[in-house]
C-alpha cells in the first residue's frame, strides 16, 4: 500500500523508507506488547497452582515491562501517526485541494465556536487537524471539535459530550450582515440556538411546511433569511443532511457559513498499526465529504442571483 501511495502521491524513497520504518517499529512494539500479556497470564495461572514466591516476583517484573511496553508504544505509534498525517494525509489534501495548510497538533480556538453559537459550551474543549485550502476558489477551514460537560460531586465524576465531530467553515460568496441558524428537528432535544447573545434571534418559518416540519430556523434579520436562504437552496441543505444522515446544524455569521457534523468520530486519524486499503479509503471519504458539502450547497456560485 506504501508502494502505490507513493506513486499516487509522487513521494520521494526517502520519504517511503521513513514512513516504512515507522510503521514497522510500531508493529513490532505492539506485537512485544502482546507476547509479554501472554506470559504475564501464563505467570499468574502457574503462581496460582505452585504458590512459589520466586513466581511472584517475576510476576512484578512482568508488570514493569509491560508498562513500559506500553510508554513506548503509545511514544512510537505517536511519531508514525504525525509522519502520516505529515506526508500522506497531508499530500492527499494537495491532491485535491489548491492552498493547502494541514497543522494536526493545532484546531479551531475554543472562542471561535464559542462565537458561532451553534452548540453549547461545557468547560473542556479540545480541538485537532486543522485544515485550510480552497476548493473551486472556495476558501474553508475544518477541524475536529470535542466539547464535553465534565462535573463532579466530590464522589463520581460525570463527563457528558455536548459536541464531537467535524467542523467546517466556508466562504460566503455575498456579504451579509445578520446571524441565521438551520437546526434540524430530528435530532435535538433542546431545538433552541446557543448563541450567547441569543437575545437577538427569533424563531422564523419560511414559506415551506415541509421545511418548517424538519428544520427550525433562527434569524436576526427575517427579510435578509428570505433572501439568504431561498426555496431552491432549502432543498440542497436538506438533501445535504439526509446524505450525511448525522446531527448537523448550520450557521450563517461573519460571511461564513459553518457547518457542524455531530458524528462522534474524529476525522483524518490512522486507527489500525498499518497503512492499508482501507485506512486511504477513509480518507479519501473525509475529502469527498468536504468536496461534496461546497458543490451541494453552490458555495462557489452567487446564491443571491
Amino acid at each position: 500500500m506504501i508502494s502505490n501511495l507513493q506513486k499516487r502521491l509522487n513521494l520521494s524513497d526517502e520519504q517511503k523508507l521513513k514512513i516504512e520504518k515507522e510503521q514497522a517499529d510500531v508493529v513490532f512494539n505492539h506485537k512485544i506488547i502482546i507476547a509479554i500479556v501472554v506470559i504475564f497470564f501464563i505467570s499468574l495461572i502457574a503462581q496460582a497452582i505452585t504458590k512459589k514466591p520466586f513466581i511472584f516476583s517475576g510476576l512484578f517484573f512482568i508488570v514493569v515491562l509491560l508498562i513500559a511496553g506500553i510508554i513506548l508504544y503509545e511514544r512510537e505509534r505517536k511519531e508514525f501517526s504525525l509522519i502520516v498525517k505529515d506526508v500522506i494525509i497531508r499530500g492527499l489534501f494537495q491532491e485535491q485541494f489548491k492552498n493547502v495548510v494541514y497543522q494536526p497538533e493545532k484546531g479551531l480556538s475554543e472562542a471561535f465556536i464559542k462565537e458561532s453559537g451553534l452548540y453549547q459550551m461545557g468547560n473542556r474543549f479540545y480541538s485537532d487537524d486543522l485544515l485550510s485550502a480552497t476548493y473551486k476558489d472556495v476558501g474553508f477551514i475544518q477541524s475536529d471539535v470535542l466539547i464535553q460537560q465534565v462535573t463532579s460531586n466530590g464522589k463520581t465524576t460525570t463527563t457528558t459530550t455536548l459536541f464531537k465531530g467535524r467542523w467546517l467553515v466556508c466562504d460566503f460568496i455575498k456579504n451579509f450582515e445578520g446571524y441565521h441558524q438551520i437546526r434540524a428537528n430530528g435530532f435535538f432535544k433542546n431545538k433552541k440556538p446557543f448563541r450567547f447573545f441569543g437575545d437577538t434571534l427569533s424563531e422564523f418559518e419560511f414559506e415551506d411546511q415541509t421545511f418548517n416540519d424538519n428544520y427550525t430556523t433562527y434569524t436576526s434579520d427575517k427579510r435578509e433569511a428570505y433572501y439568504l436562504i431561498n426555496p431552491g437552496y432549502m432543498q440542497r441543505i436538506d438533501n445535504l443532511s439526509n446524505f450525511i444522515n448525522k446531527e448537523v446544524v448550520y450557521g450563517f455569521l461573519n460571511n461564513k457559513l459553518h457547518v457542524a457534523i455531530y458524528n462522534n468520530e474524529d476525522a483524518f486519524e490512522l486507527k489500525g498499526n498499518k497503512i492499508n486499503e482501507d485506512f486511504v479509503k477513509r480518507i479519501d471519504a473525509d475529502i469527498e465529504l468536504i468536496k461534496l458539502i461546497i458543490d451541494e450547497l453552490d458555495l462557489e456560485l452567487d446564491i443571491f442571483k
